[in-house]
Order: C-alpha cells, then structure tokens, then sequence
C-alpha cells in the first residue's frame, strides 16, 4: 500500500488519512462558527 517502506514513511501514511478527515472536519466547524457570528 506504501509505496515507501522507511520506518516513519508507513506509520506517517496511516496518520495522513485520518489527520486529513480530523482536519476536514475541523476546518468545517470552524469555517460555519466564522460564518454564524
């Protein structure tokens, strides 16, 4: 699945999907909060 097998390369891909969702949702809640004041 990795296309790099170094030792911080693998578990960094497994972080990057779901630090990517946690920052998509992030980002959404923050934006409606700026967007409702």
């Amino acid at each position: 699945r990795a296309v790099s097998v170094s030792p911080w390369s693998a578990p960094q891909s497994e972080l990057d999907g779901s630090g990517m969702l946690w920052m998509s949702v992030l980002l959404s809640s923050v934006y409606d909060g700026i967007a409702h004041s």
